[in-house]
């Protein structure tokens, strides 16, 4: 079925200003930070989830919105924003107009309302709708082919997703939103009401209405509050509820993604200075044959986007799983030898850990997982759930140690510091790193958004890993992996180390290519690895008095 991405265009603009990222100005002297971060949002989009339809939505103007007619103090509070916001807000536009995006906005609406509106017209079309926003206020819109997408974490949030992460669903958010106000837009609710208290009364009474009605059963103070501000309740549901009628004029044809308008983009980009983000709009068009000689230029160092030869990955018939891959659950004494036996061959091998906790000082070690070639990996498991089938640390340690201490034998992973400090603490210390695919991935390309092993995967090989929610759930339903039925785990964790051989074996030929950047890794960033691993090992001693 095609997709429509509909961009929640300022709260993007305000995401990209507020963002954790370095100050940047352009060759001439304009604050670009904000311009930067959302044009690489942008590229991320359309490389991460290949658009058949794409546009833009912005809000009109805070001052003739129609929820001012309705209460007049919506969004009166609000501090301006700083003195460089706005010109890069305007670039923004200009670059999202440039790249061939369309961009809506309607006079006395908000943006919300008119992604509302084309969310009603869009349905009846038979497309998924995704909107790019992580809003609140966007959650009632979740219904079946429509869902709400986080372009910085590739989330998709759909209307069961929403009811399992939240504790309630679209169908409830008015009534949710209704009771809790929202302070950043001065919408009035009931004081000292936050998400979780008002699901907990919606859940119950089934309206705002009815928590009201029912206020003689709330504790004094809940009580107290209801009775004295129940009155703004129907003009906050009102504030809240999203208009689905905005008259707007929804041309399919003119939202039709066919890629980025790069004569028009590249200039501008070039203007500001972002050559990284240039590289990523791929190779600039062959010019016409000339009667001239051609000029020999040096080479150009590319991004990760350009390791397959130049330009962006093409893209396949949909992304690969694991599903075809040769995964090994090594839980038994035979299947343990013959796997060291083939490991002991190796003069290179991928590695990971399986652990109880994010924090490895923390964790304690559940599985490891190795893989010396494409499409295979095995899992070695040192816990499990209850009743299954696995060697214990005691057994399976001493006999890894001597290959995993080896510093003529290479390892390669994502994010081994994590690794080598779960090791050290189980007693062994990982020796022989060669090359760390997240380090690398920096390396070649400082500008990206994500340097998780899930998005690289998805953006370099074409692959869709298994996400780790899917094996330990999130939020307080979230367990621990120990207690996942092993087979799953196998599939996940030996994926983990295939997928980090299939990357090393990219990023350490594009390394090769460029000389002060392999230079840069082999004597300072790789060697690094070790020094941070024992100071986090050892920690610092504070005298709490």
């Amino acid at each position: 079925m095609p997709s429509f991405y509909i961009i929640d265009g300022h709260a993007h603009i305000f995401r990209a200003y507020y963002a954790p990222f370095r100050e940047l100005s352009s060759p001439g002297g304009e604050p670009t930070k904000a311009t930067f971060v959302f044009t690489q949002m942008l590229l991320n989009l359309v490389e991460q989830r290949k658009p058949d339809y794409l546009a833009m939505v912005i809000d009109h103007s805070d001052e003739t919105v129609f929820r001012r007619e309705i209460y007049p103090e919506y969004k009166a509070h609000r501090t301006p924003p700083p003195p460089d916001f706005a010109p890069q807000a305007r670039r923004i536009l200009q670059i999202v107009s440039a790249a061939g995006v369309p961009i809506f906005e309607v006079p006395g609406f908000e943006a919300d309302d008119l992604i509302a509106t084309m969310v009603n017209q869009l349905r009846s079309q038979g497309l998924d709708v995704y909107i790019v926003s992580k809003d609140k206020d966007l959650r009632q819109l979740l219904a079946e082919g429509v869902r709400m997408y986080d372009v910085q974490s590739n989330e998709v949030l759909d209307a069961q997703t929403m009811r399992e992460r939240f504790g309630y669903g679209p169908e409830q958010a008015i009534e949710v939103q209704t009771l809790m106000g929202d302070k950043t837009d001065n919408v009035p609710g009931i004081p000292n009401v936050g998400e979780a208290t008002a699901v907990r009364l919606i859940q119950k009474y089934g309206s705002a209405m009815e928590v009201l009605r029912h206020a003689d059963e709330m504790t004094p103070r809940m009580r107290e509050n209801l009775l004295k501000f129940g009155d703004r309740l129907p003009i906050s549901r009102q504030l809240v509820t999203l208009r689905r009628d905005v008259p707007l004029e929804l041309d399919l044809a003119r939202c039709a993604f066919r890629g980025f308008d790069v004569a028009r983009l590249r200039p501008l980009l070039d203007e500001l200075g972002f050559h990284s983000l240039i590289k990523k709009l791929g190779p600039e068009p062959t010019p016409p044959p000339s009667d001239n000689p051609p000029v020999s230029t040096p080479p150009v160092v590319r991004g990760l986007f350009d390791l397959h030869g130049g330009g962006t990955v093409a893209p396949a018939d949909g992304l690969r799983t694991s599903h075809e891959c040769d995964y090994r659950l090594v839980n038994d004494v035979d299947a343990f030898e013959s796997f060291l036996r083939q490991l002991n061959k190796q003069e290179c091998f991928a590695f990971d850990t399986e652990t109880s906790d994010l924090g490895a000082m923390r964790s304690h070690l559940i599985g490891m997982s190795f893989s010396w070639q494409e499409g295979t990996g095995f899992y070695v498991p040192v816990r499990g759930p209850a009743g299954s089938t696995f060697l214990p640390a005691e057994q399976v340690l001493p006999a890894l140690r001597a290959i995993l201490q080896d510093p003529s034998v290479g390892k390669v992973g994502h994010n081994l510091k994590y690794d080598a400090l779960v090791m050290r603490n189980a007693g062994i210390e990982l020796r022989g790193i060669r090359l760390d695919t997240m380090i690398a991935a920096f390396l070649l390309d400082a500008g990206r958004n994500s340097y998780g092993i899930d998005a690289l995967a998805r953006e370099m090989l074409r692959f869709e890993k298994i996400p780790t929610s899917d094996l330990i759930g999130k939020g307080t339903r979230q367990i621990s992996m120990e207690k996942v039925e092993l087979d799953r785990v196998t599939r996940y964790a030996a994926e983990d180390a295939d997928i980090a051989w299939r990357l090393y074996r990219i990023l350490d030929a594009r390394l090769n290519q460029v000389p002060v950047l392999r230079k840069l890794a082999d004597e300072l960033e790789i060697p690094l690895i070790d020094v941070l691993v024992e100071m986090e090992y050892n920690g610092i001693a504070i005298d709490p008095a």
